[in-house]
């Protein structure tokens, strides 16, 4: 039994061993929907953030129309689109 396990174990490392050389020297072509190619990765928190950074730009600019001009100049899109966004 010793003699059949042995030389598998080797293989099995020599074979692990040899695909990360081999992928540090490659390009990673399994890139994630949230990274761009040029090597700055974008992560799920970074997206979350930058999603939420537009949400929190379209509000303000709907608030500051309604500041300037008041509620009533919304329109119905507006209107919808500012319930939306005051949701937590």
């Amino acid at each position: 039994m010793l003699q059949f396990v042995l030389p598998v174990l080797i293989i099995a490392a020599v074979l692990v061993w040899a695909y990360r050389k081999v992928s540090k020297t490659t390009p990673d072509y399994r890139l994630s929907k949230f990274e761009k190619k040029d090597n700055n990765a974008y992560t799920l928190d970074d997206k979350f953030n930058q999603n939420k950074k537009a949400k929190q730009e379209e509000l303000d600019a709907l608030l500051d129309k309604i500041s300037k001009k008041g509620f009533d100049h919304l329109s119905q899109e507006e209107r919808k689109r500012l319930e939306e966004l005051s949701q937590p």
